[in-house]
């Protein structure tokens, strides 16, 4: 196994832990959002608004985190099957950043450091995809 492919499947882990961490802060988002008095409104949205998108938005991007964890994993042991990886890690990235922009924006960070981590290593499971894809191709 080539380092770019353990690496791959390190990166894998690392999202699909983040990505159970950012679903739990999600439904614990949903579960408590009328206690959301530190956010400002923001975008047109009131605070409890942004509470509830925001909420939704760490689980899918948790959600996308885990099915581009999953096709990492597969696709590091064997690199044929990558297949759709590509596409839902980077629809995994802008799906986490938009779940980190929406609180900041709102004057709250809380927990959405996680989905800046998801972003992370979502972005890094892309870049490691194209590096296995081109030892393919050797």
């Amino acid at each position: 196994m080539s380092q770019n492919r353990k690496n791959l499947k390190l990166v894998s882990f690392a999202q699909a832990l983040l990505g159970l961490v950012s679903i739990v802060l999600g439904v614990l988002g949903i579960s408590v959002w009328a206690g959301a008095e530190g956010l400002q409104p923001a975008l047109g949205l009131d605070a409890d608004t942004i509470a509830v998108v925001s909420a939704v938005l760490k689980m899918v991007s948790g959600a996308l985190a885990i099915a581009s964890a999953a096709g990492g994993i597969k696709g590091a042991n064997r690199p044929r099957n990558l297949g759709n990886h590509l596409p839902v890690s980077v629809v995994a990235v802008v799906v986490a950043l938009a779940a980190f922009a929406l609180p900041v924006a709102a004057s709250s960070l809380g927990t959405s450091w996680v989905c800046a981590a998801v972003a992370v290593f979502d972005l890094a499971a892309a870049v490691l995809d194209r590096k296995v894809h081109a030892e393919l191709d050797h």
